[in-house]
């Protein structure tokens, strides 16, 4: 796998987020920032978390430095979304200037190196944050359904026949696609499994669990 299947992989991320965006923008603020008693909790926190990983992943990768997000600076949608945006923008900056031997450099963030966490290639940290990514979409969709709203298939064949008909694109949500009405998606588990967003942050995102959490920011 190299450079371009990267650059593959986080143009149907890129897609994939505007889709679940989609779905997200008709819900009430109310319903966007209810505790849903699941893995990281509201939909607020579960936006808020992916955005948040995706940026430590990529500025950790671009500058060697740790840098965590604080969740209160995102209370809202729109603030989140812009935030979300402008670190899609850096992925693909990143991706865009990457060579060839900047996949097998091996990389440790200092706060796991503290933890005596083995060193990791780039190609693994950028497969755990497209891993990531995939998981906390499917949690947040299933939220959307638990709230009464419409949600889509992310399925990345899905991205590969609209790029083939030259209808898949990064920057603009599709008008077309698998939408699923209200109820149908997979229900999210027992309320009772649940991670703590503040514990994330507290542990650098070095957290497992049912449901998610995720290693990042």
């Amino acid at each position: 796998m190299g450079v371009e299947h990267y650059r593959e992989l986080f143009a149907y991320d890129a897609w994939a987020n505007r889709r679940v965006w989609d779905c997200l923008e008709p819900l009430s603020d109310e319903q966007f920032t209810r505790d849903l008693g699941y893995s990281v909790g509201s939909l607020r926190t579960q936006t808020v978390h992916t955005m948040a990983n995706q940026s430590f992943w990529i500025h950790f990768l671009t500058t060697g430095e740790v840098r965590h997000l604080d969740y209160a600076d995102f209370p809202s949608r729109p603030v989140i979304r812009a935030a979300w945006d402008q670190v899609e923008r850096d992925t693909h900056a990143y991706l865009d200037t990457m060579m060839s031997g900047e996949l097998e450099r091996t990389v440790l963030p200092g706060h796991w190196a503290a933890r005596s966490r083995a060193p990791f290639t780039v190609r693994q940290g950028l497969s755990q944050l497209i891993n990531h990514n995939t998981d906390h979409r499917a949690q947040t969709l299933a939220g959307i359904d638990r709230l009464g709203g419409e949600t889509i298939a992310q399925d990345y064949l899905f991205f590969v026949w609209e790029a083939a008909s030259g209808h898949a694109n990064t920057n603009t949500v599709p008008s077309h696609g698998t939408v699923f009405a209200a109820g149908t998606a997979s229900a999210l588990g027992p309320a009772s499994v649940r991670i703590d967003p503040s514990a994330v942050q507290a542990e650098g995102g070095d957290m497992s669990g049912p449901g998610g959490g995720g290693l990042g920011g």
